[in-house]
């Protein structure tokens, strides 16, 4: 956590850079229940080229998009790199709001990417997923 907050700061003068510190950041503070507020002051009315899928997953955290409609958007969308870092947040969006159905749902559409390389949030779900195979395995013996 301390690490993406530094990078926020770090980084305010480089918006691709700060949107997926604060990307990081809000996920990170998802899974530890931080009190940790600062993912939340992104402006999203920067110039984002390249990493989309961090604005777009982050503004879902923000709660400034839909996450159905986000959902709808990028499924849609070959760009299979910044589908996987929105369908992540995604995920993280649904288990905080208690919807670990959804969240499943989504999760396993995100692994059926299974492309080469769809970046660090494929690799952070995959984790999410084997992690949730062991507690389920370990739970039944």
């Amino acid at each position: 956590e301390n690490c993406f907050t530094r990078c926020m700061t770090l980084y305010a003068d480089d918006a691709e850079m700060l949107v997926g510190s604060a990307y990081w950041l809000a996920l990170t503070v998802a899974r530890t229940n931080s009190k940790n507020t600062q993912w939340r002051t992104f402006n999203f009315a920067l110039d984002i080229g390249h990493h989309t899928g961090y604005c777009d997953g982050l503004a879902v955290l923000c709660e400034k998009s839909d996450a159905e409609e986000m959902y709808n958007r990028w499924i849609a969308d070959d760009d299979t790199l910044n589908c996987s870092i929105v369908l992540y947040a995604l995920v993280v969006y649904h288990r905080l709001n208690g919807n670990e159905k959804k969240a499943n749902e989504i999760l396993d559409t995100l692994m059926n990417i299974d492309e080469f390389w769809a970046g660090f949030a494929y690799i952070a779900a995959w984790a999410d997923r084997e992690q949730q195979k062991n507690i389920f395995t370990n739970a039944s013996v």
